[in-house]
């Protein structure tokens, strides 16, 4: 974890350095609060027509949980966007992202590697680590990113990679993707108790006025808005930093091809000899 936690800081400072990240960084955090804003429009129409009963519960619910895949798909679209224009990558300047192909693979990455074989039923012992790291499923985006590829393209060149060359480096030396999914869990958490909270307070009696309700829910969602969506901005610019860090490891460049993860180890190793 105190890998994750240097290469966190030193990726903060590239990001500070970078305009076109920042620029990403912005227009994330607008779309997700227009996304926060059409949600809240959508609940203020259930609560004019269906009040707080069953049906209206279960509809706010519904577009709850819709206001949740569109952030998972934005913050997909930030990583993308750290990418290609992550500084380590090289990338022309005028080379553009394929929004429906990164749609395309957030959707389907929580079963990738999807080309990986069915696991024998026989076998007793557990496989190893390096068995499934090794399959490459975090390489298939920034393989798509910076090939400029269809999802099916990047999943066949990555599967053609790890046959011929399975990466040395195990992901999980440096744990950034657990370090951002605990920062994610404990701030959706706290946000979503500080929204119940405001919920609780307007809506206290046996009969609560609508404009209270409405009151109430939009400060609900500003409150859950305002503490995650910025672990979710962090978790997408981490992510995306170390996934293009690990592909430019795994084309060849070795640990010196990559700008943050090369410096981080290298710390670690001297800091390790002191």
């Amino acid at each position: 974890m105190t890998k994750a936690l240097k290469y966190c800081a030193r990726s903060l400072g590239v990001t500070l350095r970078d305009w076109d990240i920042l620029g990403a960084i912005t227009l994330f955090f607008a779309e997700a609060f227009s996304a926060g804003a059409i949600a809240l429009g959508l609940v203020y129409l259930v609560l004019l027509n269906f009040n707080l009963n069953f049906w209206g519960k279960f509809m706010v619910g519904l577009i709850l949980g819709a206001l949740l895949m569109a952030l998972y798909l934005l913050a997909a679209l930030l990583k993308a966007r750290v990418i290609l224009r992550y500084p380590a990558m090289n990338l022309p300047a005028a080379q553009r992202l394929s929004k429906v192909e990164v749609l395309r693979h957030a959707l389907a990455a929580p079963w990738l590697p999807r080309h990986a074989p069915l696991p024998d039923p026989l076998q007793t012992e557990k496989p190893a680590a390096s068995e499934r790291w090794q399959k490459g499923a975090h390489l298939v985006l920034p393989t798509l990113v910076a090939r400029d590829l269809p999802l099916e393209a990047a999943e066949l060149e990555v599967e053609s990679r790890m046959a011929g060359n399975p990466p040395a480096f195990n992901p999980a030396r440096v744990a950034v993707a657990p370090l951002t999914l605990t920062l994610l869990a404990l701030l959706g958490v706290a946000g979503l108790l500080l929204a119940l909270g405001f919920i609780s307070w307007f809506t206290t009696g046996l009969v609560t006025p609508l404009p209270l309700q409405i009151r109430a829910a939009a400060l609900g969602l500003l409150a859950f808005m305002v503490l995650f969506t910025p672990a979710v901005a962090f978790s997408a610019v981490m992510n995306g930093y170390y996934q293009a860090d690990l592909f430019l490891r795994a084309s060849g460049g070795g640990l010196d091809g990559t700008e943050i993860l090369s410096k981080v180890i290298k710390q670690d190793a001297y800091d390790g000899t002191k």
